[in-house]
């Protein structure tokens, strides 16, 4: 939870001073839209773990101890009882972060690539730019499409029955 406490334009920083140390052969590494989705995924990797540590918690131990009775290998174990246990929460852990990198726009203004733009860019532009009743629009555009999503991932991952 402390990287929460970090600006979000400290490490996208970071990586602006790393890239431009480089060698001109890390430009592909260093300077794409992959640099970018890396740095708002690592930012936001609390949000994941605690969802996937959730997850973790609501499985049974004896699962685990029946499975080592019984003499079934770890990778069994894992691809055959907890992967179909823990899929939802690693599915929804994983929309999160990508709707909670959608909005962070200090991160994507410097650290994405010359000339090239990506949503967030995009949507801060318009809103930049246009009129309030046009903003207006999109904030709500934008906000019943993340509850939507959220909503069908939420039917989805069985949670509404519970």
């Amino acid at each position: 939870m402390a990287l929460f406490c970090v600006p979000p334009a400290l490490p996208a920083l970071g990586i602006v001073g790393l890239a431009t140390s480089a060698p001109a052969w890390a430009d592909a590494l260093l300077r794409s839209r992959l640099t970018v989705c890396v740095a708002l995924g690592l930012r936001l990797v609390p949000v994941a773990s605690v969802i996937a540590l959730r997850a973790w918690a609501s499985t049974a131990p004896s699962w685990a101890m029946a499975a080592a009775l019984h003499g079934v290998p770890l990778h069994r174990y894992a691809a055959r009882v907890l992967m179909p246990v823990l899929r939802p929460a690693v599915g929804v852990g994983l929309l999160l972060v990508a709707l909670l990198a959608s909005a962070d726009i200090a991160t994507v203004l410097l650290v994405h690539p010359p000339g090239e733009s990506s949503l967030p860019l995009t949507i801060f532009t318009v809103m930049a730019n246009a009129p309030e009743i046009l903003v207006s629009a999109l904030c709500l555009v934008y906000i019943a499409g993340a509850a939507s999503v959220l909503g069908c991932l939420w039917v989805l991952s069985g949670a509404a029955e519970t």
